[in-house]
């Protein structure tokens, strides 16, 4: 599973809408990825959906031409979590009963993830603290802002020659790039209207597998919002001179977003 390397840990809960989404393999293997919640009613201080990355819940075998979504029973998230093995107050563990994936979702190993987006409906609705809260949504369309401070958060890889996965939420200043730059770094492989890029352009620093799904936030006059959520990099080592990661661009689906949303929170009903 894809994809924070050089970065920094980051400050317990500054990110309270990141959760740690894990998928139990059913052979004594576990997988890790991360989701972020989102908010489903105006009024409501909960919600039950969060999104996440394709690729994080469906089987890898089948994402090529027939992408196939792991048992609701598999899948479970923690929120409000900082240390991955820390058990404090505060946290809201959940199981998931279910999962809806971009229906044009498609992985190859050659050109990377399309349409990498999925929804995650919880079996109960998490409450909002002051650990644990959602993260606003850019408009239908709107833009990367290039220029300004996003960050990328992940437990992933935190060495690119090793397996090492973070044991605290680490966090990493991800620059926006334009289309044109994107373009250029990932030829065929990037797609504007389903993706963004950001992250340094030197290849020394960047997300890398177990950050899968995670945020691509960028302050936007004092309110962060979720640009992107993290879907590929480079094969491997995650990190090379001239291509920042790619992230799946959550304003080009938030009509399909709202729908699904409409469709499967019972906050608020």
């Amino acid at each position: 599973m894809t994809r924070i390397i050089n970065g920094q840990e980051a400050v317990p809960n500054s990110w309270p809408w990141l959760v740690s989404y894990q998928v139990d393999m059913g052979n004594g293997m576990g997988a890790m990825c991360g989701a972020n919640l989102i908010r489903v009613s105006d009024s409501v201080e909960q919600s039950d959906i969060l999104l996440t990355a394709a690729h994080c819940v469906t089987k890898e075998e089948s994402q090529g031409t027939h992408p196939q979504a792991w048992p609701a029973r598999q899948l479970s998230v923690t929120a409000g979590l900082h240390r991955r093995r820390q058990r404090t107050q505060g946290l809201q563990p959940r199981e998931v009963s279910e999962v809806r994936f971009h229906p044009k979702f498609k992985f190859s190993p050659r050109s990377g993830a399309n349409n990498d987006l999925a929804i995650v409906k919880l079996s109960e609705p998490l409450d909002f603290t002051d650990t644990v809260r959602p993260i606003c949504l850019p408009a239908e369309g709107e833009a990367l802002p290039v220029g300004k401070t996003c960050v990328a958060a992940g437990w992933g890889r935190i060495n690119p020659n090793g397996h090492d996965t973070a044991e605290a939420l680490q966090q990493v200043v991800a620059p926006a790039q334009s289309a044109s730059t994107c373009s250029n770094s990932w030829r065929s492989a990037y797609i504007e209207n389903q993706m963004v890029c950001a992250g340094s352009l030197q290849g020394d620093s960047g997300t890398c597998q177990g950050d899968s799904g995670g945020m691509l936030a960028c302050d936007d006059n004092g309110s962060w919002k979720l640009y992107g959520t993290t879907s590929f990099g480079v094969a491997g080592t995650c990190l090379e001179e001239g291509k920042p990661g790619i992230f799946a661009r959550v304003s080009s689906y938030i009509d399909w977003v709202n729908q699904n949303v409409q469709e499967l929170t019972s906050v608020g009903k």
